[in-house]
């Protein structure tokens, strides 16, 4: 078998424009930030194709067909996924790695991808259940109206949207013990549950771990939901009489290492790409209020320096990152460590201040289309 590592450096590599000429015979032609050309899949005279470079992806609107360069390989050449590796690390002149497993080794690998696969659904389940909890539309003679709570005006007072509500997929876990456990019981999958710390067993009681959380889906580099953020809503003090953190993250797990994941990366990696650069900053707020104001490169380390595991990750899609962590000693704390690490592996970075006491979130709130973004951008000061 060719190995994980192998096939994800032949993905990387892959340039869709490049299979395409190649395979095709056809050649493209520049519109701006595409590419045109007659389509290889059916016959015709004006061209309907477009290859997008950027986003790696290619469409017919002839005949509708889609993709990436990998699809491509593959329906043009009726190739299966593993004949399209070999050709494209081939055409890359990337050397494939092979390992001999066992049919018992064979079963482990596919029994471990189920056992995967569940804990991305339940997550999934978990995050729909608390994502109903917040955003509760309903009809009205004069249309969809939304259901309004203390949990929702938050966000809103937050300046996040209803339309970035429902794109980040963002919840609320009802402050009960037993909301998520009696069905996670019923369906069997308490073990499940308990290795993600969606559900928690203590003095011989089951309970659901988040209750009484605005509930902030993490998100992979694939879109898969591998972990939650919860953030209380009481005061300073109630939190303290209580005991309580503001935010109560997920633990690491067999689908989540924190080191290893952006927040927001998912919803980024085409800005990123599309810009040439990528904005780093605190929290899952401030990501998502950059991107509604059109700053869509936005990713976040979730209140910790950036990891080399991050770093790399973020060296897939550009060689460049603009700083923007909060004003206080903290946030200037972290962004010193972000920009060794950064230094380190070679990317250019720049600095967005912040006013003492903003966070990214708070100052975003003033630039709300792309060229004040673009504005903003240029405040940046280059490490």
């Amino acid at each position: 078998m060719i190995t994980q590592q192998s096939i994800q450096q032949v993905k990387d590599a892959i340039q869709v424009a490049d299979v395409i000429e190649k395979l095709s015979k056809y050649k493209l032609q520049k519109r701006g930030s595409i590419l045109t050309g007659l389509c290889p899949f059916h016959d015709e005279k004006t061209p309907s194709f477009t290859v997008s470079p950027s986003k790696g992806i290619y469409k017919c609107f002839g005949c509708g067909i889609s993709g990436d360069g990998l699809k491509f390989i593959m329906e043009h050449e009726h190739m299966n996924f593993i004949e399209a590796i070999k050709w494209a690390g081939d055409f890359y002149r990337i050397n494939l790695e092979e390992e001999k497993i066992t049919e018992e080794e064979k079963r482990e690998r596919k029994q471990k991808d189920v056992e995967v696969a569940m804990l991305y659904k339940l997550n999934e389940a978990a995050a729909r259940q608390w994502h109903k909890q917040l955003y509760k539309p309903y009809e009205t003679e004069s249309g969809i109206q939304i259901s309004h709570s203390v949990e929702l005006d938050y966000l809103l007072s937050r300046k996040i949207s209803i339309d970035s509500i429902v794109q980040w997929c963002i919840g609320w876990s009802p402050d009960e013990w037993r909301f998520l456990t009696p069905t996670i019981i019923e369906k069997g999958l308490w073990k499940q549950a308990e290795a993600l710390g969606l559900v928690r067993h203590k003095n011989e009681q089951n309970y659901d771990a988040w209750r009484g959380r605005i509930m902030f889906p993490i998100h992979d580099e694939k879109g898969n939901i591998v972990a939650f953020g919860g953030r209380s809503l009481l005061g300073n003090d109630e939190m303290k009489k209580q005991g309580i953190p503001k935010y109560l993250n997920s633990s690491n797990n067999d689908i989540y290492n924190k080191r290893k994941v952006l927040y927001g990366l998912y919803f980024a990696k085409e800005g990123i790409k599309q810009h040439k650069f990528a904005i780093l900053t605190e929290g899952y707020t401030d990501v998502i209020c950059f991107h509604q104001m059109g700053a869509n490169n936005t990713v976040a380390t979730c209140g910790t320096a950036l990891t080399d595991n991050q770093a790399k990750l973020l060296k897939k899609y550009c060689d460049h990152v603009v700083i923007a962590r909060d004003g206080d000693n903290a946030g200037m704390k972290a962004s010193m460590e972000d920009i060794d690490t950064l230094l380190e592996h070679g990317f250019k970075v720049e600095i967005l201040p912040m006013p003492e006491g903003k966070d990214p979130a708070d100052y975003s709130c003033g630039y709300q289309v792309a060229s004040e973004y673009e504005m903003l951008i240029e405040n940046s000061v280059t490490v």
